[in-house]
């Protein structure tokens, strides 16, 4: 069983509640799989595994906007939405994995649609890792953006130096990516 248990959606409103009261910024992260999703684990929730891929769009459309409008109704509005987890190598496999940039991006518009549809004022982030090393965030961005990804407006970097390079490295890779993409990385 690949599930952990925790974070369904009536947990996750619980706890952002609890947030709330207490005066905290939320972001709320989807990463879209029964439990924890990284580059090398993207895999589908059990339920959606024999999905085709039209049925998947729809099924991360109809996620995203079923929690983000349990959030609508408690009240609480995020101040960021993260559509997948470390999404660099793709997310949902095999339908949305790297090099099917396409497919990625149709499945993550479906998030970003949802978001913007029932939270208009939340910033939608993107989050990748490999955060010291720009010449695999950039490449993948514009990758994505020629690929038809809607528009975001932050983009959210996992940084670990002994596999991602150094501070100094991440600190070149935000600059550069602030400047080309005129957005703010997290």
């Amino acid at each position: 069983d690949r599930g952990s248990g925790h974070c369904s959606k009536d947990e996750t409103i619980a706890f952002a509640k609890k947030l709330h009261k207490m005066g905290f910024r939320l972001m709320i992260d989807f990463h879209y799989s029964d439990s924890w999703a990284d580059p090398n684990k993207q895999y589908k929730p059990k339920a959606w595994e024999n999905l085709n891929f039209t049925d998947l769009k729809k099924a991360v459309y109809d996620h995203t906007y079923d929690v983000s409008a349990a959030m609508k109704k408690e009240n609480i509005t995020p101040e960021w939405v993260q559509i997948g987890n470390e999404i660099r190598s793709g997310m949902l496999f095999p339908d949305g994995a790297v090099p099917q940039y396409r497919q990625l991006a149709a499945l993550v518009n479906e998030g970003i649609r949802a978001v913007r549809e029932l939270l208009p004022e939340t910033k939608v982030m993107i989050h990748l890792d490999q955060g010291g090393r720009y010449n695999c965030i950039m490449p993948w961005l514009d990758s994505m953006f020629n690929a038809g990804m809607l528009p975001i407006d932050a983009i959210g970097l996992s940084f670990y130096s002994f596999w991602h390079g150094t501070f100094m490295d991440l600190k070149d890779t935000m600059s550069r990516l602030i400047k080309l993409y005129n957005l703010p990385v997290y």
